[in-house]
Formats: structure tokens, C-alpha cells, sequence
């Protein structure tokens, strides 16, 4: 299939390469038959370097160019067999358009203009009419030249475009799998925890323990079936992005697991897109705290000015360790995630130590229009 896109890509250079056969025969045929078999001859080298230029640029421009000297010496008729050079140094532009194939552009180039000089002073042909040639066909390989070097570099320039889209794609995927599905992960490890140790002497508290990990795993697979189908394009249920609304449900789920949260939310409303932001900022910082911060208590405050909303999420725990580092860059997704959200968003984050001991992260983005 490649094969045949590449071809069909290529339908200008086969037409060309057509009428330079067909051409130079016809036009030698009309003035002696008997050059015909040299003429064709010579037109089959240069279409053949038209494709030989895809790979090897600087010889196929270089042959062309000679074999174009033996065509003029051995005065064969002019024709279509001078739009050869041009079609070469077009593909040879854009296969590779460095210094040295620009010295084997000028080279073939010279040799088809000595081609065109030998035969204005060993033959009886009109000297003005040769430069006319050279002129021509200087400028239109320098052209060609010049015109495929364009077309490569802006396909190349597509598929790079294409390249970075997809992948960024990939990232943003990644990353709504790690908010989602690592966070209910992580509610089911602690979870399933304090399940063993209550599982003997306390089995109410236990059960409760599983009542958690069964809603934690479901609504994990169904965050993860919802991905799927987003890149097999599959339907399937998606639910609505989670925003500030549904902070006090997510805390429920933390707290369920043994860790105390503090939650402060604005009086007033924000963008909803700036609250799909917040939430999965607190989401993966609470899951942070649960997997790497051993902390009991954490302050989640949510603030709303009337331009920008201010997130704290700090704990008492052993503050940065290798799992979430406070630089900038670094670590695992979980901070680098976050960054990213918040400055897609237009605002900033910080995360380190915070003043009081444990872990803080902070950011602010801009509160845009409330509906």
C-alpha cells in the first residue's frame, strides 16, 4: 500500500519521464530514423536518473549532465530529452540538498553546457539558439533544484508536526490513566492494608475496608474502559470530567482510606475547565500522600479571587522524598503531570517542602468565566 501511495505521489515524474521517451524519439524520427536507437538510448539514462536521484543524488545529477554532453556532440535533435536534467535536480533537491550535491548540480549542469558548446562549434547550428538553450536549461535545474528542496523540507516539516501531535496525544492519554486509574490504585493498596490488620479483630471495619476497594476498583475499571475506547473509538459511557464539585467525594474515598483531609473550597463558582484542573491536581497529590508521604493529616484549601484560583494541598508527612521531588522537571508523572495540567492551563505550580514540615503543592491558575 505504501508502495502504491508513493507512486501515485509521484505521477508528475512518470509523466515526465513518458514524454521525455516518447518525445526525443518522435523528434529524432522526424529528422533521421536512423539516430533514433542513440536517442532513446540516451533518454532511457536520464529517466533512469530520475530515479536513481531518490538515493544518489550528486552521481545521478552528475551522469545526466553527461549523458546530455554525448546527446549535443552527436547532434541529435532537440527536444524533450532537455527537461531531464531539470527532473533530476528536482528529486535531488529534495532527497538531500547539502553542499556537495549542489557541486554535482553544477557539474552536470556544466557538462550539458559544454554539450550544448561542442555542438555549436562542430556542428552547423545557430550559436544564438545554443545560449537560449543554456540559459534555459541553467535556470530551470536551478529551479527544480531550488522547488524540491522546498517540497522536502515542508513535508518534512508535516510529518514532524504529525509526529509531536501523536505524541502529545499519547501523553495526554497517559496521563488521564495515571490520575485515574493510579489513584484508585493506590485507595486499593492502603485500603486492602488496613483490611489485613483489621480482618481478625475488627471484621465490621474490614468489610468496610473492601466496600472501598470494590468502589475504588470499579470505578477505576470504568475509567480505564473509558480510555480504551478512546483510542480503539469504540462507544462507551464516558462520565463527565470531574471538577470542584466532586472534591468532597474524592476526600470521602481518602479519608475511607485512614488519612485525614482537611477540605476548603471557594464560596463562589469557576470555569468548569479550571476545576477539571483543580480536581486532578488534589486527586493525584492526595495520591501522593498516600503512597510515598506517611502522613495522617492533610490540608486541601481550594481560594477564588476575581481573577485566579489558589490551590494549597500540604501535609504532615516526611516531607520530599525520591517518589515526588520537588524540582522543577523532575520525578515520575504524578509532578510532572501536574505541572503540565496547570501550565496548559495558563498558571503555575510549585511543590516542595512545606514550612511547617511534610510535603506542600501549590498553584495558581486563572479562574476564568463561571457558568
Amino acid at each position: 500500500m505504501a508502495t502504491v501511495l508513493r507512486m501515485v505521489r509521484m505521477w508528475p515524474l512518470l509523466v515526465v519521464s513518458g514524454f521525455i521517451l516518447v518525445g526525443t524519439a518522435g523528434t529524432n524520427a522526424d529528422v533521421d530514423r536512423a539516430d533514433v536507437p542513440v536517442a532513446l538510448l540516451c533518454a532511457v539514462v536520464v529517466v533512469a536518473m530520475i530515479g536513481v536521484a531518490m538515493r544518489h543524488p550528486a552521481p545521478a545529477l552528475v551522469a545526466c549532465g553527461a549523458v546530455l554532453l554525448v546527446y549535443h556532440v552527436a547532434a541529435l535533435a532537440d527536444g524533450p530529452i532537455f527537461l531531464g536534467l531539470p527532473a533530476v535536480a528536482f528529486v535531488a533537491g529534495g532527497a538531500d540538498a547539502r553542499r556537495r550535491t549542489v557541486y554535482a548540480l553544477a557539474t552536470g549542469i556544466a557538462l550539458a553546457l559544454a554539450g550544448l558548446t561542442l555542438k555549436a562549434a562542430v556542428h552547423d547550428v545557430s550559436v544564438a539558439g545554443s545560449v537560449w538553450q543554456a540559459l534555459a536549461m541553467t535556470g530551470l535545474a536551478a529551479a527544480a533544484f531550488l522547488v524540491g528542496g522546498r517540497v522536502a523540507a515542508r513535508t518534512q516539516l508535516r510529518r514532524e508536526r504529525a509526529r509531536r501531535v501523536a505524541g502529545e496525544e499519547r501523553l495526554r492519554l497517559a496521563g488521564e490513566l495515571h490520575d485515574s486509574v493510579g489513584h484508585g490504585l493506590a485507595v486499593i493498596a492502603v485500603q486492602a492494608g488496613v483490611g489485613l490488620r483489621l480482618l481478625d479483630r475488627d471484621p465490621d471495619a474490614a468489610r468496610g475496608a473492601l466496600e472501598a476497594i470494590r468502589e475504588a476498583s470499579t470505578a477505576s475499571l470504568d475509567a480505564l474502559r473509558a480510555q480504551i475506547s478512546a483510542l480503539t473509538g469504540d462507544e462507551a459511557p464516558r462520565a463527565p470530567a470531574p471538577g470542584l464539585a466532586d472534591l468532597p467525594a474524592l476526600v470521602t474515598r481518602v479519608e475511607e482510606a485512614g488519612l485525614d483531609v482537611d477540605l476548603s473550597l471557594p464560596a463562589t463558582e469557576v470555569d468548569p475547565a479550571t476545576g477539571v484542573v483543580v480536581h486532578a491536581v488534589v486527586q493525584e497529590a492526595l495520591t501522593n500522600v498516600l503512597r510515598h508521604a506517611d502522613a495522617a493529616r492533610v490540608r486541601v484549601d481550594v481560594g477564588a479571587d476575581d481573577h485566579r484560583v489558589l490551590l494549597v494541598v500540604a501535609d504532615d508527612g516526611r516531607g520530599p522524598v525520591s517518589p515526588a521531588p520537588a524540582a522543577p522537571g523532575g520525578g515520575g508523572m504524578g509532578l510532572a503531570g501536574m505541572r503540565r495540567r496547570v501550565e496548559q492551563a495558563g498558571g503555575s505550580l510549585a511543590a516542595g517542602a512545606a514550612p511547617g514540615g511534610g510535603f506542600e503543592v501549590r498553584a495558581v491558575l486563572p479562574r476564568g468565566e463561571a457558568t
